[in-house]
């Protein structure tokens, strides 16, 4: 689905792709589950070097056996890319997923970087700096945008305020370098994935809510048609629900989201068949199989198998709240050990235990956007 207005790559064989996403979207979860749900996919192999595949399988651990989330990224001395190379076991297609292990408060301050990122290429012995998060953002083809439906209602304001931004930055900087173009309306030239993170919460799936829809409630109808009408063509979009961790049936084959919230009583509910499900009072039609839940989420791809997903239900590792100090890397006030495990334990999110975890649609993104870059 290319058109005769995509910029050529120096190297067509190579796709890269890029991940943005806010404190609390869940972006750690997800490349960690991404990595997961490839390696179990019969139609890729992929390929990491050891920085990578350590950074995965930590991850993955935490995850899986530990049924935890992983802990909140800390500030390192030098940012660096990472990557993800796939290869497709039919076409030989070749994508690269480059992506930055930082926390997310270096992604929501787009003018602020308190590093440089470095990105090796190993072919050429030489290193490509990238000044900030839109930088990297811009050597990129395609962006997978991971939104966290929490801020839809904390600090909403400054989250739709921060999309904005990011998006107007991304807009003036490739101006500015294209400056002698005939067109300098042209919007971006790069295809965007939204998607909505955390989905197997039942405040989500209960409304089976088309992806789009999903998208709009989160972004805001309006802050999303601003971004369409000045800065992304809209045939270089598309829109995702994905889900992490994912939900699974009770013995009564009602769902239920494989997440263990403080304060919840699902898991005694559950056994003795009470009806907490992901369904109760939703009107939509729970699918009957679990085949069926991307059709259920209303998952649009041109890829007829739709393996996995991502979505990131941590509350303890992912503040949904902008930092009040101006200073995003300022260090946090001391506090006492006690109060610390004491406010661990109230605030810890855990998967529960026996509980198979099934990521819904890590994959999609990657796919829509590897067909039609």
């Amino acid at each position: 689905m290319n058109d005769n207005n995509q910029e050529p790559r120096d190297n067509p064989a190579d796709i890269q792709l890029g991940i943005w996403g806010t404190t609390g979207a869940g972006k750690t979860t997800y490349l960690a589950m991404l990595y997961d749900a490839l390696e179990r996919d019969n139609n890729w192999r992929v390929g990491v070097v050891k920085k990578a595949r350590e950074f995965a399988g930590t991850h993955r651990k935490t995850i899986r056996i530990d049924r935890i989330f992983p802990a909140p990224t800390p500030v390192p001395d030098q940012l660096e890319t990472l990557d993800y190379t796939l290869i497709n076991q039919g076409s030989g297609k070749r994508t690269v997923i480059k992506f930055i292990d930082a926390p997310g408060r270096f992604y929501e301050q787009i003018k602020k970087t308190p590093t440089i990122v470095k990105q090796e290429n190993k072919s050429t012995d030489s290193k490509q700096e990238f000044e900030d998060i839109v930088d990297y953002l811009r050597a990129c083809n395609g962006i997978i945008l991971l939104l966290d439906p929490d801020r839809m209602t904390e600090k909403r304001d400054d989250f739709l305020s921060m999309l904005t931004e990011l998006f107007q930055e991304f807009y003036e900087r490739e101006n500015q370098e294209n400056e002698n173009r005939d067109n300098i309306f042209d919007k971006l030239k790069h295809y965007i994935a939204f998607c909505v993170t955390k989905v197997d919460r039942q405040k989500i799936w209960s409304k089976g809510q088309e992806s789009k829809k999903l998208v709009e409630e989160v972004m805001g109808e309006d802050t999303l048609m601003r971004i369409l009408n000045n800065y992304v063509e809209e045939n270089r979009c598309e829109y995702f629900s994905v889900s992490s961790i994912g939900c699974y049936k009770d013995k009564q084959g009602n769902w239920h989201s494989a997440v263990d919230e403080p304060g919840s009583s699902t898991t005694s509910q559950e056994n003795s068949g009470s009806s907490t499900s992901c369904q109760e009072n939703s009107s939509s039609t729970i699918p009957q199989e679990d085949n069926d839940i991307g059709r259920f989420l209303n998952i649009k791809s041109p890829i007829e198998d739709i393996s996995s997903s991502q979505a990131v239900p941590n509350d303890i590792e992912h503040s949904t709240s902008l930092p009040e100090d101006p200073d995003p890397y300022a260090p946090a006030p001391a506090r006492s050990t006690q109060t610390n495990i004491e406010d661990l334990n109230q605030r810890q999110v855990r998967i529960k235990p026996g509980v198979e975890i099934k990521p819904h649609n890590v994959i999609a993104p990657i796919m829509w956007l590897i067909e039609n870059i």
